[in-house]
C-alpha cells in the first residue's frame, strides 16, 4: 500500500474517492490505536512505580483530555494572540483584501 494517492493512469481519470476515503479511515484507526498504545504503556509504567490506580486514571483523563481542550480552544488562542479583527469594509485597505479574497475563493 502506497504512502500517497496516485491519480489514475489513464489521463482525466482523477483521484479514486474510495481510495482517499479509505486512507482517511485507515490513518483514524492507525492514530487512536496509537493513543490507546501509549496510553496503555504509560498506565503500566506509573502502576509499576507503585503509583495507585486513582492516580493512574488521573493522569491518563489529564493526557487525553489537555489536548482536546488545546485543539478545541486553539483557535481562539491564535486569534487572541495575533489580535486579529474583522475586516472593515470603510477602510481602503481592508476592502482591497475583502476584493483579492472574494475574487480568489467566490464559493467561500
Amino acid at each position: 500500500m502506497s504512502y500517497f494517492i496516485r491519480p489514475g493512469k489513464k489521463p482525466g481519470s482523477g483521484f479514486k474517492q474510495s481510495a482517499v476515503t479509505w486512507r482517511i479511515v485507515w490513518t483514524t484507526i492507525q492514530t487512536l490505536v496509537g493513543i490507546a498504545l501509549m496510553g496503555a504503556l504509560v498506565a503500566g509504567a506509573l502502576m509499576y512505580f507503585g503509583l495507585p490506580w486513582t492516580w493512574v486514571t488521573l493522569f491518563l483523563g489529564l493526557w487525553v483530555g489537555l489536548p482536546i481542550a488545546g485543539w478545541y480552544y486553539s483557535a481562539d488562542l491564535v486569534k487572541r494572540l495575533t489580535r486579529a479583527t474583522l475586516p472593515n469594509p470603510y477602510n481602503p485597505d481592508h476592502a482591497r483584501l475583502i476584493r483579492i479574497v472574494n475574487k480568489l475563493f467566490p464559493k467561500t
